[in-house]
């Protein structure tokens, strides 16, 4: 893009505009920080960030190699996006369980969003305060809090981050086409669709571009390039921005067909069309795509233009928002009547203007078919629509705004227009984009933590029962367990088939000593959902307690196939199995299980005790034995934990190390006396009698 002011050397006017231009876009920056400071204060929620961060090992381990190796194969949470997972793997490596580390990237990646955006639409139209105006709608509108303020959403920032990359690299390939600039564009693209498959309408807003603003298409009287040589034309519309009022515009496009156009993006088309069929093919697989029994295609319809005008509705009155809107699958007539007639009057009237004002059917073909692909048509998962879902789509809303406010002005008010485009305008940007930053404060402090965000889902939604489940989990990890009991309860009154909130149920009544009904609580969430590893744990818990130990080890078994990183799972069959004297697979297990989590304190211990007191275990056994009980005292996990010096006396007795061992085990008594574990102290002196005739302790 070159720029020519009167009395100004070309050279001189670049310069002059990049450098407003990158203040602009250092404003951006400074502005999202302001806006989004306060999510430093919050905490993970339990809305998938276990899945994604506190509680996935590979994430917890930072970034390794078999970290990597994972990320890459993973379909957790009904998902393939491993640059996703190999970005929250990073943070943990640089911040570990710190919340507010983990929300810091995610500010950042939006910060970056917003400048690239303004870089963006400068880059393709020349326009610094309209663009300017859209980025800043972008970095603050309080819609958009979701993406950023939600650890999980890293998708979300991330993917949008590189597709706006793609975007850059295309206008570079646009001014001169060729197969390595293309290449390049493709290489990023895919790049992002491993971020997040949301980047698949990538091709189809290219193609908007093309016809605005880059004007590739030959229409409106231009002809394709003939002989070799170049259209050059002006801007569509002279700016009107403050100080750039004679910047002539003159960028060199070569225009092509629309076949030409088409066929040009290949590449692009292939990627998109893989990233969708995995994408479906995962999110399937892991039960989350519901089927036309479910829900049939009458209601995904009405669903869809209920939410294209819902979004538009909370954009301009942003009240209500919070973490899920329940699936209604019987919709008002009204309420879909209305959105379909409001959709198609838009669609019709940005169709007429399309010649005088081409931005209008870009930015409304934009919100389309960005939303397109989570719109619902193919429904995933329970909600009708999702703030999150917003943070791409609504980019075109904003252009229509900043570009066809100063045309209507310009029709309405006449001679004082220019006047009004000066003063007035700006002075209503600045007083809405200072209105949104309070607001997006205030919804930001909705995603505190679990109990408030589902506090607030429950207290503007009607029948919302994830959101009921999901409080009640957190009520209980907060040590509200009748409360927590009573949002279950809701859960299930709600939906019958909700496989969690039996699961979680399963456990509230297994605390109060109701075991026969928990485990039918287990055994319903897993024949809703046979992939629900936790609620085959949860059983074999229940199953253990009642005494029925096959069924339980098959459910232990069961657990640990479907998720191998179940680490519960793995060391309540461990520990099962060594009970039950099958030492070889207990000890495999429990290596198995150390390689996942090599600080697990209780895994290190249980091996160190088979190893030390089997009776099938050699010399090396004993040594290795030994090594890890020490370790653990080295550490500080034995001062206070009466089974860690247990252990380290048994394993100091059977390497012959008698008088430590009598020391040792006195200790490990005085520590189980003052946890108030008598069974325990009395099995300890048992050994400590042995210990003293210098005999090691034996498995009976």
């Amino acid at each position: 893009m070159t720029e020519t002011i009167p009395g100004m050397g070309r050279v001189a006017a670049g310069r002059r505009w990049t450098w407003l231009a990158a203040g602009v876009a250092a404003g951006l920056v400074l502005l999202t920080l302001l806006a989004y400071w306060p999510a430093l204060q919050n905490d993970f929620v339990g809305l998938d960030d276990d899945l994604y961060v506190t509680n996935n090992p590979p994430v917890q381990h930072g970034l390794t190699l078999e970290g990597v190796q994972w990320a890459f194969q993973a379909t957790r949470a009904s998902n393939w996006h491993p640059l996703t997972w190999l970005s929250h793997m990073a943070d943990s490596e640089i911040y570990g369980s710190q919340a507010w580390g983990h929300h810091l990237t995610n500010v950042l990646f939006h910060a970056a969003n917003a400048a690239l955006l303004f870089w963006l639409l400068w880059r393709l139209t020349g326009f610094t305060w309209r663009c300017a105006l859209v980025a800043a709608l972008f970095a603050v509108h309080p819609l958009h809090v979701e993406s950023v303020a939600w650890v999980s959403e890293r998708k979300d920032v991330l993917s949008t981050c590189l597709g706006l990359i793609v975007f850059l690299l295309y206008r570079r390939y646009c001014e001169k086409p060729g197969g390595a600039r293309m290449a390049l564009v493709a290489v990023v693209f895919a790049v992002g669709l491993t971020a997040k498959p949301m980047l698949v309408s990538w091709p189809l807003l290219m193609l908007l571009l093309d016809v605005w603003p880059l004007r590739r298409l030959p229409v409106n009287g231009l002809t394709p390039v003939k002989n070799g040589k170049k259209n050059r034309r002006p801007a569509a519309e002279p700016p009107s921005d403050p100080g750039a009022d004679s910047v002539l515009v003159e960028t060199v496009y070569p225009k092509r067909s629309a076949v030409a156009l088409v066929l040009e993006k290949w590449p692009l088309w292939l990627l998109a069309g893989a990233s969708c069929w995995v994408t479906y093919w995962v999110q399937n697989h892991g039960g989350s795509v519901r089927t036309f029994e479910e829900v049939d295609m009458g209601t995904r319809i009405g669903n869809s233009l209920c939410a294209y005008a819902g979004y538009l509705t909370h954009m301009v009155w942003p009240t209500g928002l919070n973490c899920f809107y329940p699936y209604l699958l019987v919709l008002p007539p009204l309420e879909v009547i209305l959105s379909a007639v409001g959709l198609v009057a838009v669609t019709l009237w940005v169709a007429i203007r399309w010649r005088q004002q081409p931005y209008l059917p870009f930015g409304w073909l934009w919100y389309g078919i960005s939303l397109g692909p989570v719109i619902g048509l193919v429904q995933v998962g329970g909600q009708s629509m999702a703030d999150r879902y917003t943070y791409i789509p609504l980019v075109g809303i904003f252009v229509m705004v900043a570009w066809g406010l100063p045309d209507l002005v310009k029709k309405m008010a006449g001679a004082q227009a220019d006047l009004v485009n000066r003063t007035v305008l700006p002075a209503l940007a600045v007083a809405v984009l200072l209105a949104c930053v309070p607001l997006t404060w205030r919804q930001i402090g909705f995603w505190k933590d679990s109990i408030a965000v589902f506090s607030r889902a429950l207290a503007v939604t009607d029948n919302n029962a994830l959101a009921h489940n999901n409080l009640g989990v957190a009520l209980t990890t907060a040590g509200r367990y009748e409360e927590g009991g009573k949002h279950f309860e809701e859960a299930l009154r709600l939906n019958p088939k909700y496989a969690d909130a039996h699961s979680n149920l399963g456990v509230i009544l297994g605390m109060r000593g109701q075991n026969e009904l928990a485990a039918a609580h287990f055994r319903e969430a897993a024949t809703l959902n046979p992939g629900f590893a936790n609620a085959h744990y949860n059983l074999g818990m229940v199953l253990q307690t009642l005494g029925r130990i096959e069924e339980s080890e098959s459910e232990y078994r069961k657990a640990v196939d479907l998720d191998p990183f179940h680490v519960k799972a793995r060391i309540a069959l461990s520990q099962m199995l060594g009970e039950r004297k099958q030492m070889a697979e207990a000890v495999r297990l429990m290596r198995d299980t150390l390689q996942i989590n090599p600080s697990l304190v209780e895994v290190r211990n249980n091996l160190a005790w088979f190893l030390a007191v089997s009776p099938g275990s050699t010399p090396a056994d004993h040594q290795e034995a030994l090594a890890l009980a020490e370790g653990l005292q080295r550490e500080g996990a034995g001062g206070n934990n009466p089974m860690v010096l247990d252990t380290l006396a048994a394993a100091q007795a059977v390497n012959g190390q008698f008088a430590q061992a009598q020391a040792t085990a006195r200790e490990a008594i005085k520590a189980a006396q003052k946890a108030r574990i008598p069974g325990l102290a009395t099995d300890i002196l048992k050994r400590l009698r042995l210990y003293e005739k210098q005999q090691a302790y034996e498995l009976p």
